[in-house]
């Protein structure tokens, strides 16, 4: 097996978290009232009549859950979601930037296309296939994020007042609605997927959001809590019924609000930025095996004078590895074609591997 199909196979940690830009000011700030006194105020609703949430799943349902559980076994989080679809929304240096790691070859700017209304990109890569799109009113309608190591494409429907309403992870069959949103921040949601419904509440108190996820019975199955620090997260965890917590995912952030470190309860990833704020180096090691699983590494990213990737290399535990880039571009500058050369180490020295290549598609939607 070549080092570049290796490194697909090897390269499965989850950097999606943020994306990697700058923290967005749109990330929800608890306020200090909690939702059972804000309940009494004029909420306002999503574009379709709601379903009711059943009466039984209220801050005093009976029931708790069993247990914390792992991110692999969780689907995903509502507030985990909603705000990387509403968050990423936001501009770097004009364009909109989505970093997508996995497979490891892939340039950071994949999905960099400028904040057009109806305009679309489609990415295919061997037989993954990424997509991106905005909306007439300029907003995200189509994008891929991240869970459990794999991401989904989310198709995103708004309401008049451009929030969220409905997300469909259609390579999961799975529909998530806003049921209610307070001013624009969701209190009630609904999760849909193959037969299976839970109804969510979520509470704003201090620096916290508590997500419940109920059953149509009003069971409590699972209870997601966010810590928030500046209007940016810095941990999402699992509790379980005993009190009893795991951390999903926890994040820190350089002077410039970008992400410096990134960690779930297995690995974590820490980020380095160049004076233009591109991503120059991340390191990925293990933090609670000391079995190696064979994931770790170091990269190193370096780019031409129009910021363009050129070079990618660093060393895994199979050794030091080299990606070389080559574009090729449409009348308006964009890149539109890739070809990507694996080097590897052999005997102490590195010789060339397979050659890949990339397609970006633009559209209008």
């Amino acid at each position: 097996m070549n080092a570049m199909k290796r490194s697909v196979v090897i390269f499965t940690f989850i950097i999606w978290a943020v994306g990697l830009l700058p923290a967005q000011n749109v990330s929800i700030p608890p306020k200090q009232p909690n939702i059972s006194g804000a309940a009494q105020n004029e909420k306002k609703r999503a574009a379709a009549t709601p379903a009711a949430t059943p009466a039984a799943a209220s801050p005093v349902a009976a029931a708790t859950p069993a247990a914390a559980v792992t991110a692999e076994a969780q689907p995903i989080p509502f507030l985990y979601l909603w705000n990387k679809v509403q968050g990423w929304n936001v501009g770097q240096e004009e364009r909109t930037g989505f970093f997508l790691f996995e497979p490891a070859l892939l340039p950071p700017d994949l999905l960099a296309i400028p904040e057009e209304k109806n305009l679309s990109v489609a990415v295919a890569y061997e037989n993954n296939r990424f997509e991106l799109a905005f909306d007439a009113s300029g907003k995200l309608a189509l994008v891929p994020i991240p869970w459990a190591g794999v991401y989904t494409t989310v198709v995103i429907r708004r309401n008049a007042a451009t929030l969220p309403i409905n997300m469909e992870l259609r390579d999961e069959k799975t529909r998530i609605s806003v049921l209610e949103y307070e001013d624009d921040r969701p209190l009630r949601f609904q999760y849909e997927r193959e037969g299976e419904r839970y109804f969510g509440v979520l509470r704003y108190w201090g620096s916290a959001v508590d997500e419940s996820w109920y059953s149509e019975t009003g069971e409590l199955k699972t209870l997601y809590q966010y810590t928030w620090s500046d209007s940016r997260p810095v941990q999402l965890e699992n509790i379980a019924s005993d009190g009893s917590s795991i951390s999903l995912l926890r994040w820190e952030y350089n002077a410039y609000n970008h992400i410096a470190v990134m960690s779930d309860e297995k690995v974590q990833t820490s980020f380095f930025y160049d004076g233009k704020n591109r991503l120059v180096r991340v390191i990925r090691s293990g933090i609670i095996s000391d079995e190696p699983d064979g994931s770790d590494y170091d990269r190193n990213f370096q780019y031409d004078e129009l910021g363009r990737l050129v070079r990618q290399y660093g060393r895994n535990e199979e050794g030091l590895f080299e990606y070389r880039y080559q574009y090729s571009f449409d009348s308006q500058g964009r890149w539109i074609f890739c070809r990507v050369q694996a080097w590897f180490e052999q005997f102490g020295r590195l010789v060339p591997g397979s050659e890949s290549i990339i397609t970006r598609t633009f559209s209008r939607r």
